[in-house]
């Protein structure tokens, strides 16, 4: 049958949302990523005819066949004490869609093992959710309009590696990400870093009331304190120790509506958000919102190759 067949990555995802995903990454860790198939061929530079082999020859003098071994994130030392780490990406059971290389770093290794952990969670949900909706449509496409468990399933993924990818990058102290109910107006904590689970169970923030209320009402990204003078939030401000916020409204890539918000906060003195960082997670946001769509509406026109 169609559907126990591996796929190709050009199959299951669009490589344009991909190599973006990789440019961002790279971007705000300043660690090089590039992304290889199994048979040991560069993806990232089709113009290169670079492989395994001849990376690993420069930085570690590891085999390929070596690197073909590989099932779970693993570091190479390299020369001149940097490292190298290989992250394999599923897409379904064991077989290996495609790996990334990260580096060569001579990052801390807790803050390495850190980030190859958010790119194994992003690029395998992207993988992964390319395959089921390619599955989905081949085997059962009116599964797709009776099962919102499946959407849902993902969605969840996907704004736990947004929020995850977000405060990492930032160096944020906590966040959460909101959904918006637009039956009662009400935005709702979907996903959330150190904050107390009474606080999220309890958090139901109307639509143009609250911090977050209000930049979602306006879609408008707020950055605090410098922006506390717009639309009377200065009063709205309650929570002291937080010395820096940015709240940034976001949508399903296939809409212009408000779908959620992601909130991200800082307690430490002498350290503020700024414009670049605005930047950077208005980026991810944007890669984020491509994988919200709902899979009924990827099915149809699903060639990416």
């Amino acid at each position: 049958m169609i559907y126990q067949t591996i796929h190709k990555l050009s199959d299951l995802v669009n490589l344009s949302n991909w190599f973006k995903m990789q440019s961002s990454i790279t971007e705000v860790f300043e660690v090089p990523l590039r992304t290889y198939l199994p048979d040991g061929n560069n993806l990232s530079r089709r113009a290169e005819s670079s492989a395994f082999n001849s990376v690993l020859a420069i930085h570690c003098s590891k085999p390929i066949e070596e690197i073909c071994r590989v099932k779970k994130v693993t570091r190479f030392r390299c020369e001149k004490d940097f490292d190298l780490y290989v992250i394999p990406i599923r897409a379904v059971g064991h077989r290996v869609a495609a790996y990334l290389l990260l580096g060569p770093t001579s990052i801390e290794k807790k803050k390495a093992m850190t980030i190859t952990t958010l790119i194994e969670d992003t690029f395998s949900h992207m993988a992964q959710t390319g395959y089921h909706k390619k599955r989905l449509g081949e085997i059962a496409p009116k599964i797709i309009e009776v099962d919102p468990i499946f959407s849902k399933y993902y969605e969840s993924k996907v704004l736990n590696s947004l929020l995850n990818v977000c405060t990492l990058a930032l160096d944020a102290d906590s966040g959460s990400v909101m959904t918006l109910d637009r039956t009662t107006k009400l935005l709702h904590i979907k996903a959330a870093s150190k904050i107390k689970d009474d606080i999220i169970a309890d958090t139901n923030v109307r639509l143009g009331e609250g911090i977050a209320g209000v930049a979602a009402a306006k879609d408008e990204t707020l950055i605090l304190p410098d922006d506390q003078s717009k639309n009377g939030l200065s009063a709205r401000l309650k929570r002291s120790y937080i010395k820096s916020s940015m709240i940034m409204p976001f949508n399903k890539g296939n809409s212009h509506d408000v779908y959620g918000v992601i909130n991200l906060n800082i307690t430490r003195k002498n350290k503020r958000f700024s414009n670049r960082d605005k930047s950077l997670v208005k980026e991810l946001v944007d890669l984020a919102s491509i994988a919200l769509i709902p899979v009924k509406e990827e099915i149809s026109p699903f060639s990416l190759s």
